[in-house]
Order: structure tokens, then sequence, then C-alpha cells
């Protein structure tokens, strides 16, 4: 292994060990940094595409989980593959986690309505993924030698190569959805309800009135997640 190489790994091996706090960052930033701009009559149409670019981005993640194989598209924070996943949404791109991961976050930027944060969050997120998916590639080759250098050949890293498409060998799992993306879920929708009261605060002088039912919302969405959480722990511990 070359030293460009190395270094390319070792920092990829780092992101990818914590990949579940990357978002921090992108919070912090942009409730601190970043102002949302009053966009009068379109702010309905605005929320409605962002909300419906989350939505893209989560079931593109909830299709991989839910058709993947066994011992992949794990939430670990090592690498682990006990098999390869090269059909359904994984023959279109080799990435579909992450490409979900960058819809959702796409989606939240155009509810937030900050046209100024497009491009720092971006470029954050390329570097970020960048990195990562090169450890991965890395682990993968050695893991499965020709076998993955031929899969690298006909798909697609990110951008899905419809064309490509193989019909999933496994059926889907409710129940691996449910217990893999549960927090994938409730933090992209936890988000996006933060993003919409806040947004009503700082453009209505502190009146919180139309976004209510979003504290509503949020309440039964917790409570919903913790129940899921128990349900995990007490029937389905190494789902």
């Amino acid at each position: 292994m070359n030293q460009k190489q190395s270094w390319k790994i070792r920092i990829g091996d780092f992101f990818f060990k914590y990949r579940a706090v990357s978002p921090i960052p992108f919070i912090l930033i942009l409730f601190f940094f970043f102002t949302p701009r009053d966009l009068g009559e379109s702010n309905i149409l605005v929320n409605l595409i962002g909300f419906a670019v989350v939505i893209l981005g989560l079931s593109t993640r909830i299709i991989a989980v839910g058709y993947s194989h066994m011992g992949t598209s794990g939430r670990e924070n090592f690498l682990r593959a006990e098999s390869l996943n090269h059909d359904g949404i994984y023959s279109m791109t080799r990435n579909p986690l992450y490409l979900g991961n960058f819809l959702v976050y796409n989606g939240l930027l155009i509810v937030f309505a900050s046209p100024w944060a497009f491009i720092p969050f971006n470029i954050y997120l390329v570097v970020l993924y960048t990195f990562i998916i090169h450890s991965e590639e890395n682990y993968l080759k050695g893991q499965y030698g020709e076998k993955y250098l031929e899969y690298m050949k006909r798909t697609p890293r990110v951008v899905p190569g419809f064309s490509n498409f193989r019909k999933p060998e496994n059926r889907f799992s409710l129940k691996k959805v449910l217990f893999k993306e549960k927090n994938s879920v409730y933090y992209s929708m936890t988000f996006f309800m933060i993003i919409m009261i806040y947004k009503e605060y700082l453009l209505n002088a502190g009146v919180i009135e139309k976004t209510q039912i979003l504290i509503y919302a949020g309440i039964a969405l917790f409570c919903i997640n913790i129940l899921l959480v128990v349900l995990k722990g007490r029937h389905f511990p190494h789902s």
C-alpha cells in the first residue's frame, strides 16, 4: 500500500468510525452561522419540496436495508461485510446508504431555506463520504478481491445507473428496516420538525402558531422510537 493510499484510508477509517455523529457539526453550524430566509408565499412550496427530498433519501436507505444481505448495511463503528450486496438498489449504485444520507441532508437544507448554506455543507458531505467510501472500497477489495473489482466496474459509485438494475435476491425485511433504520427516520424527521419550528420562531417574531402541531408529532415520534428500542432489546437483540 503506497503512502498516498494509506493516509486516505486512515482518514476514511476515522470518519467511518464516527459517522453516526457526523451530522453534529452540520446541525451546530447550520443553526449558529446561517439564518433561514423568508420566501413569502413560496415558503409552503419550498417546505414541501424539501420534505419530499428527505422522504426520497429515507426511502433510498429503507430499500437498501430492507433487501440487503445478512451481515451487511450495519450500524457498527467498524468495517464489516459478511457478504457482498450487488443486487437490487446495490446493482444501480454501490453506496445507496450514503446517497440516501446526501438526499436527506439536502432536503433539510431546502427546508431551512438559506441559499448560502448549500455550498459549504455539500462540500462537507462530499469530503466526508469520499473518504469513507475510499476506506470501504479498500476493505471490500481485500475481502472479496476480483469479485468486488468486477462489481466496481459495472456499478456506479454513487449516482445510480438505472440500466444496471438486477432484481433483488432477498425478500424485503420489514423487521430489519424497523430496527436498523429507526434512528435514521427518527433523527431525520425530528431535525425536519425542529427546522420548521425554528423558522417560524425567527420569521414570526418569536410566535409559534402554524407549527405547534409538529411539537405533538415530535412527542409521538419519540414515543414510537422508545417503543421500538424496548421491543428490539426484548425480542430482537441482534437485529
